[in-house]
């Protein structure tokens, strides 16, 4: 949690030249999602390339393909 404090810290730097304990509420909120994303960006696009390379498989049932023709 210390490394998220160091990169809000530098964030709110950054972005507004102010310390953390000067952000109005929306600064705050701001600078606080840059730095969260910083931190968890490297683990997602991991996790999600994993994801993306297994196999799938889709399923459309006869009552969805043949939707309100069935009726007519």
């Amino acid at each position: 949690m210390g490394n998220i404090m160091e990169k809000l810290e530098l964030t709110a730097q950054s972005m507004y030249c102010k310390k953390v304990e000067e952000l109005t509420p929306s600064e705050l909120h701001l600078s606080l999602g840059k730095a969260v994303m910083g931190e968890i960006a490297p683990n997602w696009e991991a996790s999600k390339a994993k994801h993306n390379n297994n196999r799938r498989a889709y399923y459309f049932s006869a009552e969805f393909l043949m939707g309100r023709m069935m009726y007519n």
